[in-house]
């Protein structure tokens, strides 16, 4: 698989609708910005998701890594953004909330029950784990 040419996210959950942009490398010179615009803020953890995963050799292994650190690491934090595990996603749950507010891809589930708060962070553990920056609409220099 061809190395990935995607060298940044920028997200922008706030105002006008939810958005995102990639940014790619391709020229020697010359950057290319793809924008996407999803219906819905959980849309772009959804899309990402894919698109990551499809660009990047053990994305998914990697993005569980990194949550897991973040996990441990955050005394606020109360659960998992992704997991293998259904039910550490949302401790304390029941498996019928669980599977209503999450997403299964491949072998992996994904909370769906956040805010923009959480969804920034999601972006976040996504772009360090493909080694790729992460920033705001705001500082798009297009």
């Amino acid at each position: 698989m061809e190395a990935s040419k995607i060298t940044g996210i920028f997200l922008s959950v706030h105002g006008a609708g939810p958005k995102y942009a990639l940014r790619r490398k391709v020229g020697p010179f010359h950057e290319q910005y793809d924008v996407y615009r999803p219906w819905d803020k959980i849309d772009i953890v959804r899309e990402l998701v894919k698109l990551l995963d499809a660009e990047f050799e053990g994305f998914l292994e990697k993005f569980v890594t990194i949550d897991d650190k973040h996990f441990r690491e955050s005394s606020h934090r109360s659960r998992h953004y992704i997991s293998a595990d259904l039910a550490s996603l949302y401790l304390g749950k029941n498996d019928d909330f669980r599977k209503k507010y999450s997403f299964s891809y491949k072998d992996y589930w994904i909370g769906t029950n956040v805010g923009a708060k959480e969804i920034v962070q999601y972006v976040r553990e996504m772009a360090e784990a493909c080694d790729v920056t992460f920033s705001f609409w705001s500082d798009l220099k297009l």
